[in-house]
């Protein structure tokens, strides 16, 4: 019975980080579709402007996706973790 508790908690787990995976993918996504908007931008307003405003926005999206692209690689090596875990434990983790 312990063993089927331990199966469970671990599938959730992996459940859990793959879900999360698939969350940070489409944040990444937006946040690139929101630089590439606001690089277009760029064309239609003066470059003082774009300047001051949106180059910080810029640089701000810029450092959400790496951190984004660090949680995606995190969850994708924790995934791995549990795998090579309960492949030692007992059995393999689908």
């Amino acid at each position: 019975m312990e063993n089927v508790k331990t199966y469970e908690f671990l599938l959730k787990l992996n459940t859990h980080l793959r879900r999360q995976d698939l969350l940070a993918k489409k944040l990444l996504t937006e946040e690139y579709k929101m630089t590439q908007k606001l690089m277009e931008a760029q064309a239609t307003v003066p470059l003082e402007v774009f300047t001051r405003i949106v180059d910080p926005i810029v640089s701000s999206l810029e450092s959400r996706a790496r951190i984004l692209e660090e949680l995606q690689e995190s969850s994708q090596n924790m995934m791995e973790h549990i795998k090579e875990f309960y492949g030692e434990y007992k059995g393999t983790v689908q």
